[in-house]
């Protein structure tokens, strides 16, 4: 079940990503600055903590370096595709280097949050 979260999670990631981006102008009351990478955080941030869930499910102890690099790898390998696609096949978006670093600060962000989690509730 986590897998599939996990799978559905990357979907959306995928096609918010590739959905026009006059979809999502807000009104100016609710404009806020740099939005579009705070929800590209948020995105990745989300993506490796159910990633993770989903390798502690699959594995049934401590996640080990090993499945921190698939994670990671994964990870950066969709950024750099929904990038590649912005650029490739919308006419309005563009690939920008400042998602690829919120897309990192996400995944930063959340491994590092779930793993002091872990430490607090000792599961392992």
């Amino acid at each position: 079940m986590s897998q599939l979260i996990t799978v559905l999670w990357i979907m959306v990631i995928l096609l918010l990503s590739l959905l026009p981006g006059n979809n999502f102008n807000a009104p100016n009351a609710f404009e806020i600055p740099y939005q579009d990478k705070i929800a590209h955080l948020l995105f990745y941030l989300i993506f490796v903590i159910l990633h993770q869930i989903t390798e502690l499910l699959r594995l049934k102890e401590k996640l080990h370096l090993r499945s921190y690099l698939k994670i990671i790898i994964i990870a950066i390998v969709i950024g750099i595709l929904c990038e590649i696609g912005q650029y490739h096949l919308t006419n309005s978006r563009n690939a920008e280097l400042g998602d690829i670093i919120a897309n990192a600060t996400g995944m930063i962000i959340g491994i590092s949050a779930f793993k002091l989690y872990l430490n607090k509730v000792k599961i392992f």
